[in-house]
Parts: C-alpha cells; sequence; structure tokens
C-alpha cells in the first residue's frame, strides 16, 4: 500500500511538472508572439520612416547641395531664360532646366549655345542642360 502512494504521490509530482512544462511552453509562445508583433511594428516604421527621409533627399537634392537657390528665388515676377548677350549681376533670370527664378550673381552657373545665354540655378542641372541644350535655348 504504501508503494501505491509513493507511486501516486510520484504520479502527482510528475504530472504538477508535466503541467506547469505545459503551460509555461504556452506562456513562451504567447509572448514570442508579441515580440514578434513589436518586431513587425518596428520593421514597419523603420520602412515608413525610410521613404519619407528617401523622398525628402530626392527633392532636396535635385539641385546641388552647395548652390542657395532657396536665397536667391523670387517668383514674383516672370523673368526670360534666354538671352541673346552676357546679362549683369543683378538681372532676374529663370532657370530653364528647373524653372525657378532667381537674380544672377557672380558664380551664378552660365551656359552658352548658338549664341544664346542662359543661367541655371545650381550644378545639377549642368548635366541636364548638356544632355539637350537646344530644348533649353527655344
Amino acid at each position: 500500500m504504501t508503494d501505491l502512494k509513493n507511486e501516486l504521490d510520484a504520479e502527482k509530482e510528475w504530472r504538477k511538472y508535466a503541467d506547469y512544462g505545459y503551460r509555461s511552453e504556452q506562456i513562451g509562445k504567447a509572448n514570442r508572439s508579441k515580440k514578434r508583433s513589436n518586431t513587425m511594428k518596428d520593421l514597419f516604421i523603420l520602412l515608413i520612416a525610410t521613404v519619407f527621409v528617401l523622398a525628402i533627399a530626392s527633392v532636396s537634392f535635385a539641385c546641388d547641395e552647395n548652390s542657395d537657390v532657396s536665397a536667391k528665388a523670387d517668383t514674383t515676377t516672370a523673368a526670360p531664360k534666354v538671352f541673346d548677350k552676357a546679362q549683369t549681376v543683378g538681372t532676374q533670370v529663370t532657370c530653364p532646366v528647373m524653372g525657378t527664378v532667381f537674380a544672377i550673381e557672380k558664380d551664378t552657373i552660365h551656359k552658352e549655345y548658338k549664341g544664346k545665354h542662359v543661367y541655371l540655378c545650381c550644378q545639377g542641372c549642368i548635366e541636364k542642360f548638356k544632355a539637350d541644350p537646344g530644348k533649353y535655348t527655344k
């Protein structure tokens, strides 16, 4: 009888730990699911932030980062894009590539094509102008 009682006590003890292990495993699965959900949420937020940063970067690098087009811009009046002769410092012009209106400064980029003079707002516009100067000197 004592052996049977000891055996039953041992089985109860085993079941208690086995049940605890099962519950512990279920709790662990729930915690892993929460962690996975939080990780996915963090990755989604990171993706959105990356897209936002890239969108801002693509807009800001449309012109050379060293140019100060925003300081030069004056969109209150329409200014010509193409001139028959070189212009002086302070003349209001429009960049034929970007459409930005600005005043010519001492270091403003000047290009001449077939007797036509154009002024570009930034270094980024030079390559576009070189690719098809006829398009920008009409």
